[in-house]
């Protein structure tokens, strides 16, 4: 039995990039991001929550920091966001990224706004051309891809699996 679960944070929250932390209600990775009246939904399955919005690779959308960037109404603390998203993205992944590079994503699987970051990845389009919604669907789960991935985020491989054992693959 599932249930519809949603909480807001009326007051701001700053959660700093030097300290990664774990969302209170899907335990994935919670970098840096300044939240103030912003509802997030989640789907539990007993006492295990997970989040509505899942990409194929396990990332959650509702605690990324460029999916929350992009729903900032204030431009100022969107700027500033973007600009902490570069900095996390030339740190954590390797790459250098400029502020100007983080454009509005609504999540890989959307079909709305892509962060330009997912365009080439091979993960994403594995998983389009094997027409499934995660890769716990996948027959080759957990590939050398996902295995090389999971490093930089295990939280993601916690969802995928709490997706496959839940039957929802």
């Amino acid at each position: 039995m599932r249930k519809k679960i949603t909480a807001s944070v009326n007051e701001p929250v700053m959660v700093g990039f030097s300290e990664p932390a774990e969302c209170n209600l899907c335990a994935g990775s919670l970098k840096a991001l300044q939240v103030s009246s912003t509802h997030l939904s989640h789907i539990c399955a007993e006492e295990h929550p997970m989040a509505t919005r899942v990409s194929y690779c396990g990332l959650s959308c509702e605690t990324c920091p460029i999916y929350v960037a992009t729903r900032e109404s204030d431009k100022d603390k969107q700027a500033k966001m973007r600009a902490e998203i570069a900095d996390m993205c030339t740190k954590h992944y390797g790459v250098n990224y400029e502020a100007k590079d983080i454009n509005d994503c609504d999540g890989c699987r959307s079909g709305g706004h892509l962060f330009f970051g997912c365009d080439d990845c091979r993960i994403r389009n594995c998983a389009i051309a094997r027409d499934i919604e995660t890769c716990a669907q996948c027959h080759e789960y957990i590939c050398a891809e996902l295995e090389g991935f999971f490093v930089k985020d295990p939280a993601a491989r916690d969802r995928l699996n709490q997706i496959k054992s839940r039957g929802h693959a």
